[in-house]
């Protein structure tokens, strides 16, 4: 990336709403593409938003942003996959949550801060992932199982036992 690129970038802006906010409007999201549980396409999502997903061995960034519709998601090569879902949902809940607030056609987000930005992209990507409905089915169907709920969503137990949480569901 060229240097004027970067000089003339924005940092994404937390938008400071609660949690539930995030969550329902990630749940929206994620049923207007059509999301299945577990389902392997996170790259056909990504394109239909615009964007490009690129597994390299290192970056700086974990998204660029240049306009409405135009990024690109940076993931570790070397990630699990459960791992990557969750990396390309953290990158489009920035995209989707605070893009928007940018005063510049581009954003960059670092790869290694840990903030309210952040923070905020992780709620998005945990509900956009594993949405409120599709968790209940598979608590029913799994009998709570949390390894076998996370298994069909393809998302580590942590993502799991944090909604189950967060919903206020209780695990076998």
């Amino acid at each position: 990336m060229d240097q004027s690129t970067v000089s003339n970038a924005a940092a994404p802006k937390a938008l400071g709403v609660p949690r539930g906010c995030i969550e329902f409007f990630a749940d929206l999201l994620s049923a207007r593409l059509g999301l299945q549980p577990g389902a392997d396409g996170d790259d056909e999502y990504v394109a239909r938003l615009g964007g490009r997903i690129h597994r390299v061995g290192s970056s700086q960034y974990s998204l660029v942003v240049r306009g409405c519709g135009n990024f690109d998601v940076y993931i570790p090569s070397h990630s699990f996959l459960s791992h990557e879902h969750i990396y390309i949902a953290q990158a489009v809940g920035c995209y989707y949550l605070h893009h928007p607030q940018s005063v510049s056609d581009v954003m960059l987000v670092s790869r290694h801060v840990a903030n309210r930005v952040t923070w905020e992209a992780g709620v998005f990507a945990e509900a956009f992932l594993v949405p409120e409905a599709a968790l209940r089915t598979m608590m029913t169907r799994y009998r709570g199982s949390i390894c076998d709920i996370a298994s069909a969503f393809d998302v580590p137990i942590l993502v799991i036992k944090r909604r189950i949480g967060q919903i206020g569901l209780m695990a076998a």
